[in-house]
């Protein structure tokens, strides 16, 4: 449960009513298990991702903007950051490809530079550990900045496709975000109509 100005629960022990603002501060765990979640973040793909169609390969290519927005009700900690790439059997598994995360209104790099880690020529992955956090009320963009020229063994004459995408996770299935609320670690963004965020499928 996402909590929000207005939360009315009872408790099973004492069925006394407990508000929202009385419980904000405590890990409040029910018998079922039920977690009342002090603040959300929401998640979307950012206007300047690259479209979908022609691109061309860079050393220093902004390949995948996203946003991260706080609930007006705290801060949200991103803890674990994990980018799943795609693409069709164009990857150089023999190449070292580093990739980093700015901030592209101040340029400040908020991801240290990490290098992908190959599960085939198909299907590689972006994984960082340090912690980045979202001020409440207020959304962050995120700027993927990659070496796709060392990326790809581009097929000459052919379109190579790449799409970038994040699992959201669901209740049952821990997504490739994890973030934190001021109190718990969390391992998805509640029921959302896609758990999955999707980049636009750019050629080379």
């Amino acid at each position: 449960v996402f909590a929000k100005d207005g939360f009315n629960a009872v408790a099973q022990d004492s069925f006394s009513s407990k508000t929202y603002s009385s419980m904000k501060y405590t890990a409040t765990t029910m018998p079922n298990k039920m977690y009342i979640y002090v603040t959300k973040p929401t998640i979307s793909l950012d206007p300047s991702s690259p479209a979908s169609g022609a691109h061309t390969a860079d050393p220093m290519d902004d390949i995948f903007y996203f946003d991260i927005a706080a609930d007006v009700l705290g801060d949200v900690t991103m803890k674990t950051l994990k980018i799943t790439l795609n693409s069709d059997a164009d990857f150089d598994t023999a190449a070292t490809v580093s990739a980093k995360i700015v901030d592209p209104d101040t340029g400040t790099v908020l991801l240290a530079p990490v290098n992908v880690s190959f599960s085939s020529s198909s299907i590689a992955t972006l994984t960082w550990t340090d912690t980045v956090t979202v001020p409440a009320a207020t959304t962050r963009r995120f700027d993927l900045i990659m070496d796709t020229e060392s990326l790809l063994d581009e097929d000459a004459g052919i379109d190579d496709p790449l799409t970038l995408s994040i699992n959201l996770g669901t209740a049952g299935s821990a997504g490739g975000i994890i973030w934190n609320d001021g109190l718990k670690n969390v391992t998805w963004f509640g029921n959302l109509s896609s758990t999955t965020l999707m980049s636009n499928t750019v050629q080379f």
